[in-house]
């Protein structure tokens, strides 16, 4: 008898779940289509491929690629080749993250020597040089926690930051224009 009521209960919560889903389903499926007749009616289907035309995009915006990248990366593997010389305290270690940014900057500059020079890229390589050398020794002076290390945590990132402003202004003017269409 137990187990007659406990099966009748099951059931019930069974029917009560399919039903509550069959509601769902029925809602979604209206939804679906009132999007379709409101949304897609007289709109071109976004599956289907484009129509050719005539008609040209107009580029709405220019962007012009950067020698961060190259900066970065070879600052990097300078960094990386430093880490011999520090572990004898040599400061050799330091001159080779300086000598990876301005090689870094000097890729840049091979690279783009057919592009065309921009006339605005100079403001812009000097505010982000002044950037560069004064931003980390501050962040690393304010991280240092006093106890006497703000001194040479200043010192190390004004390193980084005088290899990063160089291999910056060594980069050049040139850049490219690369046009998206919208």
């Amino acid at each position: 008898m137990l187990g007659t009521k406990v099966l009748a209960s099951c059931e019930s919560v069974f029917d009560r779940m399919r039903d509550r889903c069959q509601m769902i389903c029925r809602g979604t499926m209206q939804q679906i289509r009132f999007y379709q007749s409101d949304h897609m009616s007289g709109e071109m289907n976004p599956y289907s491929p484009p129509s050719e035309s005539s008609e040209t995009v107009a580029s709405v915006e220019q962007t012009r690629s950067g020698p961060a990248l190259y900066i970065v990366f070879a600052g990097l593997i300078g960094g990386i080749a430093s880490i011999p010389f520090m572990a004898y305290r040599n400061p050799f270690g330091f001159a080779m993250i300086l000598i990876g940014c301005i090689s870094g900057g000097l890729v840049y500059r091979s690279i783009s020597r057919a592009w065309p020079h921009d006339e605005s890229v100079r403001p812009r390589q000097i505010i982000y040089s002044a950037i560069a050398v004064t931003l980390p020794p501050i962040i690393l002076a304010l991280l240092a926690q006093g106890e006497g290390h703000s001194i040479p945590f200043a010192f190390i990132g004004a390193v980084v930051g005088v290899s990063v402003a160089c291999g910056i202004l060594v980069s050049g003017t040139r850049r490219a224009k690369a046009t998206t269409s919208v």
